[in-house]
């Protein structure tokens, strides 16, 4: 099997059966560099389908925001590694990068599909981004589950909640530090 057949099917995996994707994705028990690496070009191939949608607005450009994406990204593996054993979990950075890493591909599939639906149809793309939106939930909460060897969908969703709540409380205290105040308010 090509390697674009095997990427091909495990991502249609991860929408029919995503447990079994997970499981088949750990098991291949990739080098930690090659992780990374996929974490980095996952954050370049948003970062160039963001940019090319936004080619008619001015933003940050493709480098800015493959760059933010990407320390925003390493910060939820960090996170999700974390709190999922301090709820019981057994994932390590590896697994957490792996699951990451994928679920952002998966993502960006969805979005070139959202994308290439919108120029025909754009009521349809509208009900299909909310589709994707309880989907994408359903795959990532199937991957945390597999990926720190949880048996319940409900422990990894509290996972997901709880990283968000200390990735929220600490980006404030670096923004703080930093000094960064909302604009028109001295700080």
């Amino acid at each position: 099997m090509s390697f674009g057949t095997t990427i091909r099917a495990l991502v249609l995996q991860s929408f029919r059966d995503p447990s079994t994707a997970a499981h088949r994705l750990l098991a291949m028990r990739l080098d930690p560099a090659i992780l990374w690496l996929g974490l980095v070009l996952v954050s370049v191939l948003n970062a160039l389908l963001f940019f090319a949608l936004q080619l008619a607005m001015p933003g940050p450009g493709p480098v800015a925001y493959a760059g933010t994406t990407a320390a925003a990204l390493a910060a939820c593996v960090v996170g999700l590694t974390y709190v999922g054993r301090a709820l019981g979990g057994r994932g390590d950075i590896g697994a957490m990068l792996l699951v990451v890493s994928w679920l952002q591909f998966v993502g960006l599939v969805m979005q070139v599909v959202l994308v290439l639906v919108g120029l025909a149809l754009p009521m349809l793309a509208m009900g299909l981004t909310i589709g994707f939106l309880f989907i994408s939930l359903w795959i990532t909460l199937h991957f945390l589950a597999v990926g720190h060897g949880m048996s319940s969908l409900l422990r990894a969703f509290a996972v997901v909640f709880l990283t968000a709540i200390v990735l929220s409380f600490a980006l404030s205290f670096v923004i703080s530090a930093l000094g960064i105040a909302p604009q028109g308010m001295p700080m």
